[in-house]
């Protein structure tokens, strides 16, 4: 269940729109990407990551849904993601509560002081899987 992978602040689980479709895309950020029309994606649930915004101006097409998890990404590039972030109210975003980045690797710091919380935007925490049937993880809150 979603509830079991992401903390939402403030995104609230009941409002992460639902897939209507059997199937959806999940783009990588390789140069692979350049030899693709996107645009035929255009209205298909897509997942996308990182560096993906680095493609936009090629493309009408945008990802349904978004997440950045690179320490070395989300503070570098904090800026280009939250303009994309305010302009693309219709993706929901989906980043780590907190990172480690590389030049203080031993002091976490916080995303929402990075990344504006906002309508469109979770903060999720990662719990190992157990497939020894034990007790799921719930929702985490701040």
């Amino acid at each position: 269940m979603i509830g079991d992978w992401f903390r939402i602040k403030p995104l609230s689980l009941n409002r992460i729109p639902k897939l209507r479709s059997d199937s959806v895309f999940i783009l990588g950020n390789g140069p692979s990407l350049n030899e693709h029309n996107l645009d035929s994606l255009k209205g298909v649930p897509t997942f996308a990551s990182n560096a993906i915004y680095l493609v936009f101006e090629k493309t009408k097409w945008r990802p349904y849904l978004y997440r950045c998890v690179d320490t070395v990404e989300l503070p570098v590039q904090k800026d280009e993601i939250s303009h994309w972030a305010r302009k693309l109210r219709r993706s929901v975003f989906f980043f780590p509560p907190t990172i480690f980045p590389h030049e203080t690797p031993l002091v976490s710091k916080n995303v929402d002081e990075v990344i504006k919380p906002r309508k469109n935007v979770c903060f999720f925490d990662t719990h190992p899987l157990d497939f020894d049937g034990g007790p799921r993880p719930g929702v985490v809150n701040r």
